[in-house]
């Protein structure tokens, strides 16, 4: 959170792209409620922040180190109660990851987009599809077109479902394992993050 500047949309971004790679993903404590942390080491080893009382809820004794300075508000059960936050969205994540074993061990396709801005892949194995696609910029985007695909992926139409993000989604088509100019959505909101399945 240090790094990312305190943004938090930034902070679901990165565990968002983490998280849709494949590999085994690593979290270190604290990250998944936006704690804060610097070098020397004593700064990024503080005590968890559990929640906003005593001790941040870590101990009843005295912590090795001083508690962050944002303790009271950034805590496991503050972001537990509020589904906007960066825990609730971690949860969300790693449970659509431990359903879905695509998005741990399938194919990993990077898509061609014609913007910068955006990020899109594709995973597959034995038949599904997932289209991962995010805004990595902090503004709406409507100027881009996915190409670009996978041999194995089979040709015909695909309707995407929404795993995660909502919108009103349009079908794309596959000839020769491949999309063409293909726009899933009008547009994309700033920092929006989507896994779509993709139904033939």
């Amino acid at each position: 959170m240090s790094t990312l500047n305190g943004s938090i949309d930034k902070a679901k971004l990165s565990a968002f792209l983490l998280l849709t790679s494949p590999g085994t993903p690593f979290i270190y404590y604290g990250e998944e409620i936006g704690m804060v942390g610097e070098k020397p080491d004593p700064d990024i080893r503080r005590p968890m922040q559990w929640t906003g009382g005593t001790n941040a809820g870590f101990s009843t004794g005295k912590p090795w180190e001083g508690l962050g300075p944002d303790y009271q508000a950034v805590n496991v059960v503050t972001e537990s109660i509020d589904p906007g936050s960066l825990l609730s969205f971690y949860k969300s994540l790693i449970t659509i990851r431990a359903n879905n074993p695509i998005l741990r061990s399938g194919a990993l396709t990077i898509l061609s987009t014609d913007n910068s801005g955006v990020y899109a892949a594709l995973r597959n194995n034995a038949g599904s599809v997932f289209l991962i696609l995010a805004n990595l910029t902090g503004q709406p985007i409507s100027s881009y077109s996915l190409g670009g695909g996978d041999s194995a992926i089979p040709d015909g139409d695909y309707r995407p479902m929404s795993m995660l993000g909502s919108g009103t989604f349009s079908t794309g088509a596959v000839s020769s394992g491949k999309f063409n100019n293909y726009q899933p959505l009008n547009e994309l909101p700033a920092y929006g993050e989507y896994i779509l399945k993709l139904n033939r």
